[in-house]
C-alpha cells in the first residue's frame, strides 16, 4: 500500500502543499488514518448503516478537490483533533 500513497492525490495536489510525494505521503497516511478510527468507532455490528469500505476513502479524496487546498491545512486539522 505504502507505494500508492504518492499516487492517491496525483494531479489533485499539483500546486500545492501537498505536492512533494511526502506530503502527499502524509496527506494519505491521514486519510487511512481517520478511516480506521472511523470504522473503529462506528461498527456495523451496531447500527447495519454505519458500514465503511474502501470505497469510502476513494469518495473522501474525491470530495477533497471541493476545498482549496493553497487555504486549508489538511493534515493539520485532523491531526490537531482531539480523540
Amino acid at each position: 500500500m505504502d507505494e500508492f500513497k504518492p499516487l492517491m492525490f496525483g494531479e489533485f495536489a499539483a500546486g500545492t502543499e501537498y505536492a512533494s510525494d511526502s506530503q502527499r505521503r502524509k496527506l494519505a497516511d491521514t486519510v487511512l488514518d481517520v478511516y480506521e478510527q472511523v470504522t473503529h468507532a462506528f461498527s456495523a455490528d451496531d447500527h447495519r448503516h454505519y458500514k465503511f469500505t474502501p470505497r469510502t476513502v476513494t469518495e473522501w479524496i474525491q470530495a477533497l478537490h471541493r476545498y482549496d487546498l493553497q487555504a486549508v491545512d489538511l493534515v493539520g486539522r485532523c491531526k490537531s483533533t482531539p480523540d
